[in-house]
């Protein structure tokens, strides 16, 4: 676990934090305000088409928010590379 900007950033794989973002496609999303279910429908929706290697950056302040993302990864086979906390925001980063 390693401290950023006053959050918690986590990453999944412990052997290896860096985030795999060179030369890759980003994509951001902003779900603040959104509730369950909607931050992950919409995540659904916008990323449906991004080519493998595609990191997508989605932010969110719905109480569920985390675990929402986390089984959105787990049934879609997406790789989840890091949650960072700030307050009442999560940021969430995963790998298309």
């Amino acid at each position: 676990m390693l401290k950023a900007d006053g959050g918690t950033l986590r990453f999944q794989n412990a052997e290896s934090p860096s985030l795999p973002t060179s030369g890759a496609a980003t994509m951001q999303l902003d779900c603040c305000g959104m509730r369950c279910p909607k931050p992950v429908l919409r995540l659904a929706v916008e990323a449906a088409e991004a080519p493998a290697g595609t990191v997508v950056e989605i932010v969110g302040d719905c109480p569920t928010f985390e675990k929402d993302v986390r089984v959105f990864c787990e049934r879609r086979k997406k790789t989840l590379l890091a949650v960072q906390c700030d307050g009442c925001r999560t940021s969430i980063r995963i790998q298309y």
